[in-house]
């Protein structure tokens, strides 16, 4: 996987400013740098690569592995280069994961911390029967909600989430 990396590393280095997405690190539970992949599988891969160094690669044909090497140490900074642009990569993908994980943690706190009576309020105020034009991943204003919900607070306009039980997603509403 060395040349592949090698192939991104120059193709990243050409097309900053492009749509190019650059190293995407997947594994089979998802893809670290969008904060999909398990938690625990990208810190594991993240240890496996802090010591890394692409002068170690190995191949299953002697001379594949010479030209690769040959290709690398001939880039603009060689191996220096691409082991910092893996470990740059690896590190981004965590702080991609710990950005991912933190937004899914606060979203299940803060409807943790609603009362299960007030959350039944507002499931039963902001599912509207399949007629009429609003789904369950609409958010309603905050005076449309807090007529709904019988909230009195007309100042409230904090926003919180609530878990819809047809797409068992998070949707956020106002209250």
């Amino acid at each position: 996987c060395l040349f592949e990396v090698a192939t991104t590393y120059e193709r990243t280095e050409r097309e900053k400013d492009s749509d190019f997405a650059g190293l995407l690190l997947c594994t089979p539970s998802g893809v670290l740098n969008k904060g999909t992949a398990d938690m625990d599988i990208g810190i594991q891969i993240a240890q496996q690569l802090i010591r890394i160094d692409l002068r170690n690669a190995q191949a299953s044909n002697e001379e594949d592995k010479r030209q690769i090497l040959d290709m690398v140490s001939r880039m603009d900074g060689g191996f220096t280069s691409i082991n910092e642009f893996v470990r740059s990569g690896v590190r981004n993908a965590l702080l991609d994961m710990h950005r991912a994980f933190e937004n899914d943690f606060d979203v299940i706190v803060r409807t943790l911390k609603i009362s299960s009576t007030t959350l039944e309020r507002m499931l039963s105020a902001t599912m509207m029967p399949a007629t009429t034009e609003m789904s369950c991943h609409d958010s309603l204003p905050c005076a449309e909600l807090q007529a709904k919900s019988g909230c009195e607070d007309e100042a409230s306009s904090m926003v919180d989430y609530y878990l819809c039980p047809e797409s068992q997603s998070f949707v956020k509403v106002l209250v």
